[in-house]
């Protein structure tokens, strides 16, 4: 990893300030090696000559001020990185000296070993001497700048980080400053950093040796190397203030190799290929004429495993009963929270969180999220007010009502949901607040050319709607709207009406729809999966997309359900209040979880159950951490839609060549900071140089 630190004296005294640009000593790189503080104290002195590279000590010594840490920027995401120490002596001090030169230490003890230097000039180069008198109020400042230049897949982990703060010398009273590496299960790419909790079982940290090299060219590398021993590398953690400090997916470390097995799918067409498929190359079907070549196939990775708990995920401890409201593709989610409405984005399980400084809050029957579009519903004019997320800020788009407008229909709605059927079209369904129940259909296409979106009404043919749902876009079907009655042309009639971007049709049966209606306390889907959430038993009945294909009861037995937005998982809260997850991909079956709900979380606080990708949030009763992640290790890959689930089918896809698999096969990590061309004649020092991460 390149690095390169540069720092700046200012001392500011009788108004005037004097800055300097002062050189790092040798000394310094053995306390970065050994992750020791070095900037607790300034050192000034009466010395006039520069120092070099190799020296130690002030000129001559004066005298020692303890520092305070006015300011430090440690995150990555930051486009500075730095240590801002300040002295300050104020009208209580009644010291008088003068001095010229100035020196980070670790120490107050006299004449100490100095870590930078700095003599102060004017602009002709001649030594200045400050003269500070009794009362007179000093300030003398210094910053270290560290900047990195990462050729590597390795990434500082985002957050406050601690390594940085060490390596900008910061004192962090730790009472073990050593760096360990330790296995880890997150697959996050090495694309861009992520935060990184800490795994709550840390028995298997190996501690690191560090190293120092002063080279002939004058680069310094500082090199921390770990044996991690034999076993299965997903993912390397470097553990430094019992906080992740950097990681590195190890997945594509190892060439690759490709692999050819025959499957036969399970029912819904389904077929799981196992861990660690980088990639499906070729599905052949295979029938008595020989290999028919499949196209049309997705491929989806999932996980049957939670690695991680993540606490403190947004900038603010909501409450667990905040009004939320989840993106139909789990990708954002917002709360009505304190008059504001605070919307976060996921990706790659770090929440970035978006301006909605215009988005109203007042008046709100539903807000409807799609990626990055915000369909803001509400019980006043407007009524419709629709955002779009452009550089992460929201962005009011016009909408015209005038179909619905024209229509005359009241603006009294009691239950509205929508679906996007195109890249410019969503689809809402409505529910008036009449004594009719009216049902309507609102298409509302976005015009490019004007940043607008124009409606257009729909009646459905039913006239009565006592419950709606909504189903997402899979590769088994549509996006959906549907309206579920009892009363159809005036006689007592349960039948399901859906609408998608062909038109409308109604569902298969009158048993189905008296399923969706009857104790039924809320209909909830996810993927191509649809679950009526009953208040008596059976507490769930279960259907599939594209036929409404009712599921046995027995996949069911829980109180209470709560499904991801792509169908992959389900969580079921039982009567005894346990909860448990599971795989809800093939048809008719659930999966449990190899390992669920750690045994640390407190299962009787959960009140709520939100899959958002690959994470899963918990909201608890708890004060004190109301809203929690658990993280699901997605290293599982299936096929869906397959086209006959009666064939075999010959699949060929390149696998990921797992390190430390085989046998007798160790890992080593080596990092190494190199530190580059230190000029001992100049003030400022320059850093740079290469990084080298090896895995062996």
């Amino acid at each position: 990893m390149n690095i390169k630190l540069h720092n700046t004296y200012q001392v500011t005294i009788h108004g005037k300030t004097y800055t300097a640009y002062n050189t790092l000593l040798k000394g310094v790189y053995d306390k970065i090696k050994n992750l020791e503080q070095f900037t607790s104290h300034i050192a000034i002195g009466t010395g006039t000559q520069q120092k070099s590279f190799n020296d130690s000590k002030l000129g001559t010594y004066l005298r020692t001020f303890p520092t305070q840490t006015e300011e430090i920027s440690s995150s990555i995401e930051n486009e500075t990185l730095f240590i801002k120490k300040t002295v300050l002596l104020d009208e209580s001090d009644v010291s008088t000296f003068s001095f010229s030169e100035l020196g980070l230490t670790d120490t107050e003890t006299f004449d100490p070993d100095i870590y930078n230097h700095v003599v102060l000039t004017d602009e002709q180069g001649k030594v200045v001497s400050i003269t500070r008198n009794a009362g007179e109020v000093l300030q003398i400042t210094v910053t270290i700048y560290l900047t990195l230049n990462n050729i590597s897949d390795a990434q500082f982990t985002l957050g406050n980080n601690l390594l940085i703060q060490q390596i900008l010398g910061e004192n962090l009273q730790l009472s073990d400053n050593s760096l360990y590496a330790m296995r880890g299960e997150d697959l996050s790419s090495n694309e861009t950093p992520i935060y990184r909790a800490l795994p709550e079982d840390t028995s298997k940290m190996f501690q690191c040796t560090p190293s120092i090299k002063f080279n002939d060219d004058q680069t310094i590398d500082i090199t921390f190397d770990c044996e991690l021993g034999e076993g299965a590398t997903e993912e390397l953690l470097l553990i430094y203030g019992n906080q992740v400090a950097m990681r590195l997916n190890t997945l594509s470390i190892l060439t690759p190799t490709q692999n050819t097995q025959t499957l036969t799918p399970s029912l819904g067409n389904t077929t799981e290929l196992g861990k660690y498929i980088q990639s499906v190359d070729i599905v052949n079907q295979i029938d008595s004429t020989g290999n028919i070549s499949v196209t049309d196939y997705s491929v989806t990775k999932y996980g049957n495993i939670i690695n991680e708990r993540i606490s403190n995920i947004f900038d603010i401890n909501f409450p667990s009963n905040t009004q939320k409201f989840i993106a139909k593709d789990g990708s954002t989610i917002a709360f009505l929270y304190d008059n504001s409405i605070h919307l976060y984005k996921l990706n790659n399980s770090v929440f970035t969180k978006v301006n909605t400084t215009l988005v109203t809050t007042q008046n709100i029957l539903n807000i409807i999220l799609f990626d990055n579009v915000i369909v803001v519903v509400l019980k006043v004019s407007p009524y419709i007010r629709i955002f779009e997320i452009e550089n992460n800020i929201a962005i009011e788009r016009d909408v015209s009502l005038e179909s619905y407008y024209l229509s005359a229909f009241s603006y009294d709605w009691e239950k509205v949901d929508g679906v996007r059927i195109s890249d410019n079209k969503i689809m809402l369904g409505f529910i008036l607040n009449n004594e009719n129940k009216t049902p309507l259909i609102l298409t509302l296409t976005r015009s490019a050319a004007r940043n607008a979106y124009f409606d257009v009404l729909t009646r459905p043919t039913i006239n009565k709607a006592l419950n709606m749902y909504t189903i997402n876009k899979t590769p088994y079907n549509d996006a959906v709207v549907a309206f579920v009655t009892d009363e159809f042309n005036n006689q007592l009639i349960y039948t399901i009406e859906e609408f998608s971007i062909n038109g409308s049709q109604y569902g298969p049966s009158s048993e189905d729809a008296f399923k969706m209606i009857s104790n039924v306390e809320s209909l909830i889907s996810g993927g191509r999966t649809l679950i009526a959430q009953r208040s008596v038993s059976p507490y769930a009945y279960v259907f599939y997309y594209p036929d409404l294909t009712l599921a046995p009861e027995s996949i069911s037995s829980g109180i209470q359900h709560f499904i991801s937005s792509d169908g992959n998982y389900i969580a079921i809260k039982d009567s005894s209040g346990n909860f448990a997850i599971y795989n809800a991909n093939r048809m008719n079956e659930l999966i449990k979880f190899e390992k669920d709900i750690p045994s640390s979380v407190d299962q009787t606080t959960i009140v709520d159950i939100v899959f958002m990708q690959n994470l899963i949030l918990v909201f608890t009763n708890s004060l004190n951490n109301p809203i929690f992640a658990l993280k699901i290790k997605e290293n599982l890959t299936r096929i869906d839609n397959l086209p006959d689930e009666s064939s075999s089918y010959e699949i060929t896809s390149t696998n990921y060549n797992i390190m430390g698999t085989r046998d007798l096969e160790g890992v080593k990590l080596s990092l190494n900071f190199k530190f580059g061309s230190q000029s001992s004649t100049t003030e400022t020092v320059n850093l740079d140089g290469d990084e080298t991460i090896d895995v062996i």
